[in-house]
């Protein structure tokens, strides 16, 4: 899912950081009474920020456990992203610069 190759292709950092910027996005868009739905996305994101940090290490090892953990984030968030309205990601991005939404 996160890498379609075999596991020795190199980790894809940007890819990583794009994701861990989405989920914050939609931590942001989630109601606050959604205790269990942010609980999850914050685990996501503790997850996606391990796979950047084992993925960095110079061992294989690091990088087979940053692809799994990373698949895994992926899977997970793909189930969830389905729940959640493009303008409600929007505004939340607007409201975390500090912005008033329209």
């Amino acid at each position: 899912m996160f890498g379609p190759g075999g596991r020795d292709e190199p980790f894809p950092f940007r890819a990583a950081e794009d994701l861990r910027s989405l989920i914050r996005i939609l931590y942001l868009a989630a109601p606050r009474e959604d205790v269990e739905r942010r609980h999850r996305l914050a685990r996501m994101g503790e997850n996606i920020g391990i796979a950047i940090d084992l993925a960095a290490r110079p061992k294989r090892v690091g990088l087979q456990a940053a692809h799994n953990r990373a698949d895994s984030v992926c899977r997970e968030l793909a189930e969830m992203v389905g729940e959640t309205s493009g303008a409600e990601l929007v505004s939340a991005a607007v409201r975390r610069m500090g912005r008033k939404t329209a």
